[in-house]
């Protein structure tokens, strides 16, 4: 059975929590909409009344990444955004020796998409097998 986790970027504490590991400060839900939100919890900054106690922000976070429910090399999970290292591919009429691509969504799965080509996707014959890629980072704290 496929596992659906997520994790999400906090830009302004530069911090990346993820939907399997609860945490106080931070929580994901689905709206009204059935459309899937991150939000993180601030409490600095915010003041009250005599009347009115202080109440903490809650801000949306919009840099939500899906779980593949793939592990790279090291048995690491990816997940979109990661960067990944790759030996061998094809990306467009290049073919490379050894890659640094982003893995991104891409209907109907995810891909890897080369961070040196302006063709993006590496396409090669074992695109799927991501347990040859080794994951060296990822687009927000890491690019490799």
């Amino acid at each position: 059975m496929r596992e659906i986790k997520f994790r999400a970027w906090d830009a302004d504490s530069e911090y990346m929590f993820y939907s399997d590991k609860p945490e106080d400060e931070y929580f994901f839900e689905f709206n009204i909409d059935g459309k899937f939100k991150a939000f993180v919890i601030r409490y600095d900054g915010f003041v009250g009344t005599i009347y009115e106690p202080p109440q903490p922000e809650v801000e949306e976070l919009h840099d939500i990444m899906q779980f593949t429910n793939l592990k790279d090399s090291k048995g690491v999970e990816i997940y979109e955004g990661d960067v990944v290292k790759i030996n061998a591919g094809y990306g467009g009429d290049h073919f490379y020796k050894e890659c640094i691509a982003e893995i991104k969504y891409d209907a109907p799965g995810f891909y890897p998409h080369n961070l040196n080509d302006e063709d993006g996707v590496v396409w090669q014959d074992d695109c799927y097998h991501f347990k040859s890629f080794e994951i060296i980072g990822n687009i927000y704290e890491d690019k490799g």
